[in-house]
C-alpha cells in the first residue's frame, strides 16, 4: 500500500516539475488521495514557480520551516490543509514571507496542531472558514494592511487579530463567544471599521443579547438572522456620525431594534409567514418595524409574496394608522400581480400617510 501511496505522489511530484516548467500563472492542485494522507508540495515546486498569480490547494500538507518563493502569487485559497509545525522558534508560518506581493488568502478547515504566526505586510483581504484547533492552539494574524475580513465557524479567542488594525469592511458568521471574548470587544478592536455583517444561527448563543456598536468610521450594517430565539435581540449604534445604511435579512417575527440619530437607509428582505393570515402578518410586521427608533431616508422592502400588504377593511376600521413615517419607499414583490397595484398603494398610503415616493418592481407609482 505504502509503494502505491509513493507512486501517486511520484507522479504528482512529475506532474508540478512540468507546470513550474512552463510557468504557468494558475494552478489548482486538490490532491484527495486517502482521508488520513496528505501531500506535500516537492521543493522544486515551491521553490521554483515564481509566474503563479493564483494558487489553490487542498488536502496538502505544508510544512511551516520551509522555505517558498512566489514572488508574483496574488490570491491563495487553502482549503482542507494541515499545518505541520517542525520548527523550533515562535510558529511562524513562512509560506507567506515567500509570498511578497500577496494580497487574498482564503484559509478553510485548516488543522493546527499549535499556534502559528501569520505574517503578511501586502495582504489585504482574508477569508477564514472554520479552524480546527486543539485546545492551547492559536492563529495570530500579522496583517498591518489588512482591509476586508470574513470569519466563518471561529470562536473569537482562537484568532489573534489585534495588529490589523485598518480593517474596514468585517463580515462575521457562525462565530462563537466564550468566557474569554465577546461579540461586542471584538468588533470594537477594528477602529477604522466601515462596513459590517453579522450572521446568525440558531446553534450559536451569544452571551449577550444587547449589542452596542461605537465607531466613528461606521457606514453600514447588515444583519442576517436564521433563529429569533437565539439571536442579539437589541443592537444600538452610539457615535457613528457616518452611519447611514442598515440592512435586514430575516424573519418578520423576529423582534430586533435599532437606535441611531442618523438619517438611514433601510433595506429589508423580509421572510414571511404564509401559514398566517394576512391581518396577522401585517400586524407581525408593524410590530417588527416599530422597534426602530431612527429616521429613514429611503426604505426598500422585499417580500416574496403579493398578498403580504392587503389588508382588509376591519383591521383599518379597529386599528388607528401606524404612522411610521417613511419619506421614500421602494417595495419589490415577487408575486408581482397588476390588480393589486391599487391596493398596495392604499395599504402603504395607510401605513405611512406621510410617503412622498413610491416605486413598485421599479415602476414610480408618485
Amino acid at each position: 500500500m505504502e509503494n502505491v501511496k509513493e507512486s501517486k505522489f511520484y507522479l504528482i511530484d512529475k506532474w508540478l516539475a512540468y507546470v513550474v516548467g512552463k510557468k504557468v500563472k494558475e494552478l489548482k492542485l486538490s490532491a484527495n488521495l486517502d482521508p488520513m494522507l496528505y501531500y506535500s508540495l516537492p521543493q522544486i515546486f515551491l521553490e521554483n514557480a515564481r509566474c503563479l498569480t493564483i494558487l489553490e490547494l487542498c488536502n496538502i500538507e505544508l510544512d511551516t520551516s520551509c522555505s517558498f518563493s512566489f514572488p508574483s502569487l496574488k490570491t491563495l485559497s487553502l482549503h482542507d490543509v494541515h499545518i505541520l509545525d517542525t520548527t523550533e522558534d515562535d510558529g511562524a508560518f513562512k509560506f507567506l514571507l515567500g509570498c511578497p506581493s500577496l494580497e487574498k488568502l482564503l484559509l478553510r478547515d485548516a488543522e493546527f496542531d499549535d499556534h502559528f504566526r501569520l505574517q503578511s505586510s501586502s495582504l489585504k483581504f482574508l477569508k477564514v472558514d472554520y479552524l480546527n484547533m486543539y485546545h492551547e492552539s492559536y492563529l495570530q494574524v500579522e496583517a498591518i494592511n489588512l482591509e476586508s475580513l470574513i470569519l466563518k465557524d471561529v470562536i473569537f479567542n482562537k484568532i489573534d487579530l489585534s495588529s490589523c488594525k485598518k480593517v474596514r469592511n468585517l463580515s462575521l458568521a457562525e462565530c462563537t463567544e466564550d468566557s474569554q471574548s465577546s461579540l461586542q470587544v471584538f468588533i470594537s478592536n477594528f477602529p477604522l471599521l466601515e462596513h459590517l455583517t453579522l450572521s446568525f444561527y440558531s446553534f450559536y448563543e451569544y452571551s449577550s443579547k444587547h449589542l452596542k456598536i461605537s465607531n466613528q468610521h461606521l457606514k453600514s450594517l447588515i444583519v442576517k438572522e436564521y433563529d429569533p430565539d437565539e439571536m442579539i435581540n437589541t443592537i444600538t449604534i452610539e457615535s457613528a456620525p457616518n452611519f447611514t445604511s442598515f440592512c435586514y435579512r430575516g424573519d418578520i417575527c423576529f423582534s430586533i431594534s435599532l437606535e441611531s440619530s442618523n438619517l438611514l437607509n433601510g433595506t429589508f428582505d423580509l421572510y414571511e409567514e404564509p401559514w398566517l393570515d394576512c391581518d396577522t402578518r401585517f400586524t407581525n410586521l408593524m410590530k417588527f418595524f416599530s422597534n426602530f427608533n431612527c429616521s429613514w431616508n429611503v426604505v426598500s422592502l422585499l417580500f416574496h409574496d403579493n398578498k403580504a400588504l392587503v389588508l382588509s377593511e376591519k383591521l383599518k376600521n379597529i386599528c388607528p394608522s401606524p404612522l411610521i413615517n417613511w419619506k421614500h419607499l421602494k417595495l419589490v414583490i415577487g408575486e408581482y400581480d397588476p390588480e393589486k397595484l391599487s391596493d398596495w398603494k392604499d395599504s402603504l398610503l395607510w401605513i405611512s400617510p406621510s410617503l412622498e415616493t413610491l416605486f413598485i418592481n421599479g415602476k414610480l407609482i408618485f
